[in-house]
């Protein structure tokens, strides 16, 4: 088999749309375009690896073996032909790969949710949205499963371990063209899921993959949640380009997680603000010698830290990349090239190849505004329930709920989320610029009251250290002292992903503690 090039070369003479329309078994049709999903998806000659684990590596031939028998298992297993979606509650792990690839190979859709899901939860996601098939840890409760008539069936993924459950019966009704069904960072709490189609995976594959200039050179790993779309990216961008990813569930946070990057000469290491809050904050000078890319998404980076990853990219010849996106583009929207660091300080860079974003001003004269984008990662739509896995595509051009400003030469800059702004005496205050004015002191976390005053800023530090912070805000907003008080916590709460979990910030300070 031809090497495949960097992504973006290989194949784009040869990329169609993909569908899901007629993917049974019997379908010849179907079985071509599966074909198509499963090579755009797997970029790398048959003797390279493709996936690499603690244990054992797997070439890109032996993984295309191991999804054409995880297809045959799953059509086995959901029995009537009918298109249905797949639930999976598993941990960073090749099995959680061959599933969610296996999955979309077979015309399949496939729902990724944390392995640690409370029950409480999988018992409404299952009941809503009544999958045909469950995968999960073994020894995880089971009886949400059980008292839904559903049938546990072993593993259903050649070698794998994971518990399979089917359902008692077909539901049908999944829309032909959906592949992927992923929370969203604001619906933890409720059953709304964002719904993408087989192109929009394929397009943020590639996408990504010609903006990082990947190709099988590269090694990543899974330094995030392949649940959240920003790990998911990793997986599907570096595979596409014929990478091997290192796939792992340890935390870039644990000293066990850079020694098996070490171990396996890893070059690419993806990380939120706080994974790179202890890389560039601390261990730069320590990074494996492998490593020669580190990319950053999820939240923006304060000053003091993009200083510092232009040192490091100065100092050592690495590439660092800022990138922005949303659940709801399939994960990227635009990123910045490493050789602009220095010269577009704070920006998040252009948009992927075929997306467009522009800024709506939301006050006259202003060059803020709303960010909105198109382009084809782009979501087909939100469901909150079965019925709307039939609907097709309801969203061509995406609203992010985010602000920010575009300069002279098309850079995106985001300088706040819609909702992070309060009302301080009459004063529309941006709460992720005070969050920035407190930099220098260390990472703290800035939530506003329900009327707006004061603002709470929460730190791990004494709030003493936060005094000529304090004092300095006050001063730049042109407000009392008083009306911005400093909190203390043990640690900083954080969803799953990583990121500061302001929900439960808002709730302290609603409920008066913290």
């Amino acid at each position: 088999m031809r090497r495949a090039g960097p992504v973006g070369q290989a194949s784009s003479a040869r990329r169609r749309p993909v569908s899901h329309r007629g993917h049974g078994p019997d379908t010849a049709g179907g079985e071509a375009a599966l074909t198509e999903i499963r090579d755009l998806l797997l970029g790398g000659s048959d003797g390279d690896p493709a996936l690499v684990s603690a244990r054992r590596t797997i070439s890109f031939g032996e993984l295309r073996g191991r999804l054409d028998r995880t297809v045959e298992a799953l059509r086995t297993l959901t029995g009537s032909g009918e298109k249905e979606v797949i639930f999976c509650f598993l941990q960073n792990s090749i099995e959680l790969s061959l599933v969610y690839l296996g999955a979309i190979s077979a015309g399949q859709a496939v729902a990724l949710f944390p392995p640690d899901t409370p029950v409480h939860r999988k018992r409404l996601l299952v009941a809503t949205y009544r999958p045909g098939m469950v995968f999960q840890r073994p020894g995880d409760p089971d009886s949400y499963l059980r008292e839904s008539g559903y049938r546990a069936v072993g593993s259903a993924v050649p070698g794998g371990t994971g518990a399979a459950w089917v359902a008692p019966e077909p539901a049908g009704g999944v829309g032909a063209d959906l592949a992927l069904l992923l929370s969203t960072s604001g619906s933890t709490g409720s059953p709304k899921l964002v719904r993408i189609g087989a192109d929009a995976v394929l397009a943020n594959a590639t996408g990504i993959g010609r903006a990082l200039g990947l190709s099988a050179a590269q090694r990543a790993v899974t330094g995030v949640p392949l649940c959240y779309s920003y790990g998911l990216s990793i997986l599907t961008s570096h595979l596409a380009a014929g990478s091997a990813v290192v796939v792992t569930d340890l935390s870039p946070l644990s000293v066990d997680f850079w020694k098996l990057v070490h171990r396996a000469a890893v070059t690419t290491v993806g990380g939120t603000p706080l994974v790179h809050e202890t890389v560039l904050g601390g261990r730069a000078d320590r990074l494996p010698p492998s490593v020669r890319v580190l990319t950053q998404a999820g939240g923006r980076l304060p000053q003091r830290l993009l200083r510092a990853a232009v040192d490091w990219a100065d100092r050592t010849g690495g590439a660092f990349h800022c990138m922005y996106g949303q659940t709801e583009a399939t994960s990227r929207i635009t990123c910045l090239a490493a050789d602009r660091l220095a010269d577009k300080p704070g920006s998040v860079g252009t948009p992927l190849p075929g997306g467009r974003v522009t800024v709506r001003p939301t006050r006259p004269g202003r060059s803020e505004g709303a960010i909105r984008y198109t382009g084809p990662n782009v979501m087909l739509g939100y469901a909150t329930c079965r019925a709307d896995l039939a609907r097709g595509r309801e969203v061509d051009t995406l609203d992010t709920g985010d602000l920010g400003r575009l300069d002279d030469d098309g850079f995106l800059y985001v300088t706040g989320r819609s909702s992070r702004f309060a009302k301080v005496l009459d004063r529309r205050v941006s709460l992720d610029d005070v969050e920035e004015w407190c930099g220098p002191v260390g990472q703290v976390a800035v939530v506003a009251t329900a009327g707006g005053t004061p603002i709470v800023v929460f730190t791990t530090r004494e709030p003493d250290t936060l005094a000529p912070a304090r004092r300095e805000i006050a001063g730049t907003l042109g407000v009392p002292a008083a009306m911005v008080v400093v909190r203390r916590l043990a640690a900083m709460p954080r969803t799953a992903a990583g990121k500061l979990d302001y929900s439960a910030l808002d709730q302290m300070v609603d409920a008066g503690s913290g």
